[in-house]
C-alpha cells in the first residue's frame, strides 16, 4: 500500500481504475503471485466514505484498517485465513451508503462488516445487519442511539458492537477546558453540524455534570457544506461566552475556524477531534489554525506499550502524522476481532460474540472493554492546542503527558 500506485475498484458491478490519492481499493489483496492452494480469504466489508465531504475522513479510516491488515497477514492472518477488505464508497450519504452495505452482503458475501461513518446511515441499516447476522464493528457513527438499541433488545441486535465513542462519551473531549483546567469557564458556545452527532452533542456536555444547561449562552447547528459564517460569528459576539465549542468534524470546520481567527473574537476556540486537528489541514490553514484547542481519543503518548510505536510506524508508512482517532479506533478493531476469535478458537460468529462481550483487550488507544450495550468505555482524553504560528502543536492534557503549556491569544479577554 506505500507509495503512487492505482488500483482496482469494483463500483456499481464494473471494474474502474482510481488513483491512489483517493483510497478507493475495493480489494486490498494479500499479496501478489498468491498460491494456489492459500487458504480462504476472510473478507470484511468496510462502508466508508470515500468521496463527498468525509473523503478525507474516510481515507483515515481506510488507513488504520489497512496497517492492521498487513500486520496480521504477514503474521498468518485469522484462524489462519488472510484478511481480504471489501470497501465500498458510501458517500457519507444514508441512501447510497444503505445501496452499498447491501451489495457487501448479497454480492460479494462479506462475514463481518467494520467502518461505518455516518450515524445516519448506520443507524438505517441495524435491523439490515442483525437481520442477516452480519458481525458488526461499528468505528466512527457517534450517535448514542445505536446502542441504545441493542440495550433495549439485546438478543436482536447482538451482531452489533460500537468501538466508537458515542457524542455523550465524545464530550470528554472538551471537559477540561470547560470544567476550568485552562482559564475559568461559566458561558460556553456550541457550533455543530446539522446531523445526528451534532444535535446530541449539548446532551453529552450537560451529562459531564460541569456546566448547567443555563451555562449554555447560545447554539449554532450549520450546514456540512457552509462557507459563511458571518451570522453565526455575530452570533458569538453577542453572546460573549468564555469558550466556543465546535463539533464541525467535516470540510466546513475550516472556513469557520479561519474566519473565527479573522474576527479576533475573544474567546479560544475548542474543536473535537477531527479536521481541525490534523496537521496538514492546520498546515493549509496557518496561522489561521493558531490558538485552536482540541481534543483526540488518542495521542503519540504512551498510553499503552503499543501507542508510540504504532504512531512512528503510522507515520514512516504513509508520511504524514496520524488522526489518532479514525485511523487508531479502525485498527484497534481488527485486533479486538482477531483476539476474540483467537479465545473461541473459532471464525463462528455465534461463538465470537460472547468472547467480543467478555473482551479486555490493551490496544494503541489504551485498553478496552464492552458494556451490556456493546459500547466500549473511554479509555483517555489527550488535549493539544495548536502553536501560534499554526505549524506546531502540543498536548496540554493531561499533566502527566503534556509537552507544552496553554498559550493565550493577546486578543483574547
Amino acid at each position: 500500500m506505500k507509495g503512487n500506485y492505482a488500483g482496482w475498484v469494483r463500483a456499481g458491478g464494473a471494474l474502474a481504475w482510481w488513483p491512489w490519492v483517493a483510497l478507493l481499493v475495493v480489494v486490498l489483496m494479500t499479496g501478489t503471485g498468491a498460491p494456489a492452494n492459500a487458504a480462504e480469504p476472510l473478507k470484511i466489508g468496510l462502508p466508508i466514505p470515500l468521496s463527498g465531504v468525509f473523503s478525507d475522513s474516510g481515507g483515515r479510516m481506510v488507513k488504520g484498517f489497512e496497517m492492521a491488515r498487513e500486520e496480521i497477514n504477514a503474521a498468518g492472518g485469522i484462524a489462519g485465513r488472510p484478511i481480504e477488505y471489501v470497501i465500498r464508497d458510501d458517500e457519507g450519504k444514508v441512501n447510497v451508503g444503505s445501496a452499498e452495505l447491501r451489495k457487501l452482503v448479497l454480492s460479494d458475501k462479506v462475514q463481518v462488516m467494520m467502518g461505518f461513518f455516518s450515524s445516519g446511515m448506520t443507524l438505517a441499516n441495524l435491523d439490515y445487519l442483525a437481520g442477516n447476522k452480519i458481525l458488526t464493528l461499528v468505528t466512527v457513527a457517534g450517535t448514542p442511539k445505536i446502542t441504545d438499541r441493542i440495550k433495549a433488545d439485546p438478543k436482536k441486535y447482538r451482531y452489533i458492537f460500537a468501538v466508537r465513542q458515542h457524542a455523550y462519551q465524545a464530550a470528554n473531549m472538551v471537559k477540561p477546558a470547560i470544567s476550568g483546567a485552562f482559564f475559568p469557564v461559566k458561558r460556553v458556545y456550541v457550533v455543530a453540524e446539522d446531523i445526528e452527532f451534532g444535535h446530541t452533542l449539548i446532551d453529552g456536555i450537560l451529562q459531564l455534570g460541569v456546566i448547567t444547561k443555563e451555562q449554555i449562552v447560545g447554539s449554532s447547528y450549520v450546514s456540512m457544506n457552509q462557507k459563511d459564517f458571518t451570522a453565526v460569528i455575530e452570533d458569538i459576539k453577542a453572546k460573549d461566552p468564555d469558550i466556543v465549542v465546535t463539533a464541525q468534524i467535516g470540510g466546513d470546520a475550516v472556513p469557520f475556524a479561519m474566519q473565527f481567527y479573522d474576527a479576533k473574537l475573544r474567546m479560544p476556540l475548542q474543536a473535537f477531534a477531527g479536521i481541525l486537528g490534523r496537521p496538514p489541514i492546520a498546515d493549509r490553514m496557518s496561522p489561521k489554525s493558531g490558538y485552536i484547542i482540541f481534543g483526540q481519543t488518542s495521542a503519540d503518548v504512551p498510553i499503552t506499550p503499543k501507542t508510540k510505536p504504532w504512531y512512528k510506524k503510522y507515520e514512516e508508512k504513509y508520511g504524514i502524522p496520524a488522526d489518532g482517532y479514525l485511523d487508531v479506533r479502525a485498527y484497534d478493531a481488527v485486533y479486538m476481532f482477531k483476539a476474540a476469535v483467537e479465545q473461541v478458537g473459532s471464525l463462528d460468529i455465534e461463538k465470537v460474540i460472547p468472547a467480543l462481550e467478555k473482551l479486555k483487550w490493551e490496544g494503541v488507544g489504551g485498553a478496552y472493554h464492552f458494556d451490556e450495550s456493546h459500547q466500549v468505555n473511554w479509555p483517555i482524553t489527550v488535549v493539544f492546542q495548536h502553536g501560534p504560528d499554526g505549524k506546531s502543536r502540543h498536548v496540554i492534557w493531561p499533566k502527566e503527558h503534556a509537552t507544552g503549556p496553554f498559550v493565550r491569544a493577546p486578543w483574547w479577554k
